[in-house]
């Protein structure tokens, strides 16, 4: 067995400074996961999506596992 160090992170748990260092799609999924958590709800933010096929397809399965 391999000896490998993994990072996790809670990405529900973030905060608004963590969110606020990515510049990518992912914010969009991050900032998600965090509203879910906190208010049961989402409202979308303003940052254009570039792959917005992948970014939907993953927001749509996220209900199933919230």
């Amino acid at each position: 067995m391999n000896d490998y160090k993994v990072n996790l992170f809670e990405v529900a748990w973030m905060t608004e400074e963590q969110l606020s260092r990515f510049r990518s799609d992912f914010r969009i999924i991050a900032d998600c996961f965090v509203q879910m958590r906190k208010n049961r709800e989402y409202e979308p933010s303003k940052q254009e999506m570039v792959h917005a096929k992948e970014v939907l397809q993953t927001m749509t399965v996220r209900k199933y596992v919230l």
